[in-house]
């Protein structure tokens, strides 16, 4: 399936992992945008979290990208300048 089929809207599902890099790709250079993961959970850390079966054969059980000028905003923890002596 070419990557002009696929639309990047809110519930639309792929196949596989690498037919959405494909249309994500695809839409980044369509649209002049570009998007960043910003989060993202494999299968395995979220094993340990919830108490069902998870499918093996996929790689991420959740994962976000956000564009490089949105998003959330990052909030410091920092409590200031660093001691150097």
């Amino acid at each position: 399936m070419a990557a002009e089929n696929y639309t990047l809207d809110i519930g639309t599902k792929f196949s596989t992992f690498d037919d959405f890099q494909t249309a994500l790709s695809a839409y980044q250079s369509d649209k002049g945008v570009q998007y960043w993961r910003r989060d993202a959970r494999t299968v395995a850390a979220a094993a340990k979290r919830v108490n069902r079966p998870l499918n093996g054969r996929i790689q991420y059980y959740e994962l976000r990208y956000c564009c490089i000028h949105g998003g959330q905003k990052f909030t410091s923890r920092s409590t200031g300048a660093r001691n150097t002596s």
